[in-house]
């Protein structure tokens, strides 16, 4: 089962039709993002879909659709709190999707056993849910560009490098 774990304001910064929200405010923009993310829910192999921004008071809203919302509190940023679900997350069984074009929270977020990918991988995957749903079929899992997304290194490889440079740190 899949866990993704997406990054709010980052997300709606960068996702072509999230920009144009923006103009509303930032009410709007989550409303779209969140309404754009529901496809994930109804896959098989989806355990759960957790939204982060920064911003209120810590706060976990759960969606009649499932989804899950996460405001954080204080000091903590949305960054920190994506980071805190992906350890969380590790001791379950699947995968952890950590959906970001933010490079810090990417290799982070690689370090502890998560798959990363960005907001144009999401945006290709949930127009390939939207034609799975409307019955207009479609090309799959294809980026923008039409090319199947390529497979970064392994979550075991990625760990794997990430202990040899700590090492090589002294970390």
């Amino acid at each position: 089962m899949r866990t993704y774990i997406l990054d709010g304001y980052n997300l709606i910064h960068r996702m072509k039709g999230l920009r144009a929200e923006l103009d509303q405010g930032l009410e709007a923009a989550r409303a779209r993002l969140e309404a754009r993310c529901l496809p994930l829910l109804r896959r098989k192999d989806v355990r759960a879909v957790f939204v982060v921004y920064d911003g209120r008071q810590e706060a976990e809203e759960r969606r009649p659709s499932g989804l899950r919302i996460i405001y954080t509190r204080g000091k903590e940023s949305a960054d920190s709190r994506i980071l805190r679900l992906v350890r969380e997350e590790e001791g379950r069984a699947g995968e952890c999707i950590i959906v970001t074009d933010d490079r810090e929270v990417g290799w982070h977020g690689k370090g502890l056993g998560g798959r990363v990918i960005g907001c144009a991988e999401l945006e290709a995957l949930l127009e390939g849910e939207g034609r799975r749903a409307s019955g207009s079929g479609g090309s799959g899992n294809k980026s923008p560009s039409g090319h199947a997304p390529k497979e970064g290194l392994k979550t075991s490889d990625c760990k794997r490098i990430t202990d040899e440079y700590r090492k090589q740190l002294g970390l």
